[in-house]
């Protein structure tokens, strides 16, 4: 069950790291605020887009592991029929 489990959350985080990075291509493409032009200006691009990499894909990778585990399928429980009919004493 852990295997199984475990290889459900590996496959929603490369899901959500992929949809981050191409939200994070799409927000560079675009230069929303002028953030592209700023890095690209700067000494160092590399470390700026690698520390944007990692934010995106932290934050859409633990959103669509989150996402999923949400919306797994469940067994509803029936509640007791004689709940609060019974005394708990004599």
């Amino acid at each position: 069950m852990k295997t199984r489990f475990n290889k459900f959350l590996l496959k929603n985080l490369c899901i959500g790291i992929a949809v981050g990075w191409a939200i994070l291509a799409l927000f560079l493409i675009s230069d929303l605020g002028g953030v592209r032009t700023i890095i690209f200006n700067s000494s160092n691009t590399v470390m700026a887009i690698g520390l944007l990499m990692v934010g995106f894909a932290i934050t859409f990778g633990n959103c669509a592991m989150g996402i999923a585990v949400m919306k797994m399928p469940y067994e509803k429980k029936e509640p007791p029929q004689n709940l609060g009919k019974e005394p708990l004493a004599d």
